[in-house]
């Protein structure tokens, strides 16, 4: 009987061994199949005082399937910070009401990006891109629209390996509708900016 007991023991933690190697194997599959071409999506900047201009969301947006991976919104103001900012400049609150709101609620304060407004975009790029294995995923293509600057944040985070590091290299895409876009609007100011001399005049035309 002592015999068949350790048997079954050593039965179980075989099993046991087998089972952890399989979920660390399908955690690695995972980690390496997820990865998917991932644009940094953000409103764009807008004039000085306006909501677009202080408060940007961002989403990382698999471009095959459309699927939403990530999202986050960078923002430099608080709609009740300013509420109780103005309470108590006009005196409608106590300093020692306003400490205590305050003490409670730095934890919930939406401000979470300090620098100008044309930043935002690559502040949440670099945020959601730095996080993303925590869901297991590495995004390794970039979709650019022509502004390459949040792409450059998200190479040159971590002291320009990259949020994953030298091993896993992110590469740039270019969106085809912004390539065009740019192609055609030159062509337009070639033309625009372009005359033949038309007779001996000296007349010209586009």
């Amino acid at each position: 009987m002592p015999r068949v007991s350790a048997l079954r023991k050593k039965k179980k933690e075989v099993m046991l061994k087998a089972r952890q190697c399989q979920k660390r194997k399908r955690e690695e599959s995972l980690m390496t199949a997820c990865t998917p071409a991932a644009a940094a999506a953000a409103s764009p900047s807008a004039t000085p005082g306006s909501p677009a201009a202080t408060r940007s969301p961002g989403a990382v947006i698999e471009v095959h399937t459309g699927l939403i991976v990530d999202y986050t919104v960078t923002s430099k103001i608080c709609v009740h910070c300013k509420f109780h900012d103005a309470a108590l400049r006009k005196k409608r609150i106590t300093e020692e009401e306003y400490d205590r709101w305050k003490g409670s609620h730095d934890e919930l304060c939406d401000i979470n990006y300090e620098g100008t407004s044309g930043g935002m975009e690559a502040a949440a790029a670099v945020t959601m891109w730095t996080r993303s294995l925590e869901h297991n995923m590495r995004y390794m293509n970039f979709v650019c629209d022509g502004d390459s600057s949040a792409f450059r944040a998200v190479k040159e985070c971590n002291n320009g390996d990259g949020p994953y590091g030298k091993d896993y290299v992110i590469e740039k895409w270019d969106c085809t509708n912004h390539v065009a876009k740019r192609l055609g609007t030159g062509l337009r100011n070639l033309r625009k900016d372009t005359y033949i001399e038309v007779n001996q005049s000296g007349s010209r035309k586009r």
